[in-house]
């Protein structure tokens, strides 16, 4: 006979938030931003910790610090959440012999980057500004293919539009003309 199976109860990652008091005052928007990242990608906070020897010790001398890989060595998180990299170490070398340790505990080290907010209208890609070659002989102009995208409306001249270059001696010449030949 078969029984059924209760649900398995998807259990959320748990992270260490690792702060460093640099100065005197408590780190309450690094706190913040590190929290909401968290939340954001439906983090659990097992553990918040502020270390005040971070401007003074390196990282494996720092017991705050040690105290938060040990958290991921017990398996009871899987990452450190950091405002910064920074927080760790600002010496390339000290920040990745630690995540290196963090790394042989099964963990990660994340860096709690804040969001951007949306903007009226996305980016577009970046267009190709140059024309493919031409044998000599043919036409300049090329045939659309099936995947490029229309081109925008013309713009009104611009300095980057090159300008018809008067002959000399006619009524068209102008003092702007002039000034670019000069410059």
């Amino acid at each position: 006979m078969n029984c059924p199976m209760p649900p398995q109860t998807a259990h959320r990652p748990q992270v260490v938030i690792y702060l460093a008091r640099t100065n005197s005052r408590f780190p309450e928007r690094e706190l913040r931003q590190c929290e909401a990242y968290a939340h954001a990608f439906r983090w659990d906070i097992s553990l918040i910790v502020v270390d005040d020897e971070a401007a003074v010790k390196g990282p494996e001398h720092r017991p705050m610090l040690q105290a938060a890989l040990q958290r991921l060595l017990e398996n009871r998180a899987g990452a450190i959440l950091i405002p910064s990299k920074a927080t760790i170490s600002p010496i390339d070398g000290e920040f990745n012999e630690f995540a290196e340790r963090v790394e042989k505990a099964s963990g990660f080290i994340q860096v709690a980057t804040r969001r951007r907010r949306p903007t009226a209208t996305p980016p577009s890609p970046p267009t190709p500004r140059t024309a493919p070659p031409t044998k000599p002989g043919s036409s300049a102009t090329a045939a659309p293919t099936s995947s490029s995208r229309p081109s925008p409306r013309p713009k009104s001249r611009s300095a980057s539009t090159p300008t018809p270059t008067p002959r000399p001696g006619s009524a068209r010449t102008s003092r702007r003309a002039s000034r670019t030949r000069s410059a």
